[in-house]
């Protein structure tokens, strides 16, 4: 089956509906926007297309594509290209950034996108495998309201040590605000948000996710040439 669209809309009732574009019947009915947009998406990342929310008043308010597949590449170690690390005062600043990576085909580690998976799961155990070994790189999205938060401590800790294992640069810093990040060291570069915009961070990260991977490949075509010895 091709891509689809997965559109959202207020019913003539008042109550919301997600439908498939070429269906005659909505594909579920609901009281409220929100269950109407999860079912578009999780229909969506189980078939690939585009989710289409529109308002109340019948305009497009966004849209948003997804890949069937989301498993990596075959030979890929990494389940994700990238998990992101914030405070939930910061989401709507992340949720922007991580949008656009999608757009770009980046496989993103994101809480929102991930409720199935995570129900029920030990989030303690769960988190620290992905913040340590699941993902390419961990964005940091620095702020007040990130120095002060529990589980973020916990996602960093993680992200340190596998920094630390790899010595290399795992960790991308954003920064929302002037607060300090304990633990980080002060010559780690920073992006600023505040003076940089998202979809230029989004170019810069896509640029250097291309160069890591040609990297990783380059050196698996010479381990193989070497008869992985």
């Amino acid at each position: 089956m091709g891509n689809t669209t997965q559109r959202v809309t207020r019913r003539p009732d008042g109550k919301w509906q997600h439908k498939q574009d070429g269906n005659q019947r909505a594909t579920k009915v609901t009281d409220t926007q929100q269950e109407a947009i999860k079912s578009a998406v999780d229909m969506a990342k189980r078939l690939g297309g585009e989710v289409i929310i529109q308002g109340e008043d019948g305009k497009i308010r966004s849209r948003d594509s997804y890949g069937k597949d989301t498993n990596p590449p075959q030979g890929d170690p990494f389940r994700y290209d990238v998990t992101v690390s914030f405070a939930g005062e910061d989401r709507p600043t992340v949720d922007r950034l991580v949008r656009l990576l999608r757009r770009h085909g980046v496989r993103v580690f994101y809480d929102a996108w991930e409720q199935a998976d995570l129900w029920g799961k030990d989030l303690y155990q769960h988190l620290d495998e992905i913040y340590r070994s699941e993902a390419r790189y961990c964005l940091i999205f620095v702020s007040e309201h990130y120095v002060k938060k529990a589980w973020t401590k916990h996602e960093l800790r993680s992200a340190q040590a596998r920094a630390f294992k790899e010595n290399s640069e795992y960790i991308l810093p954003i920064r929302l605000d002037e607060a300090e990040l304990p633990g980080l060291p002060p010559t780690i570069a920073y992006l600023d948000a505040r003076k940089i915009p998202l979809a230029e961070i989004c170019q810069m990260f896509v640029s250097k996710l291309g160069l890591k991977r040609e990297i990783e490949s380059v050196a698996e075509c010479s381990w193989s040439s070497r008869g992985g010895a």
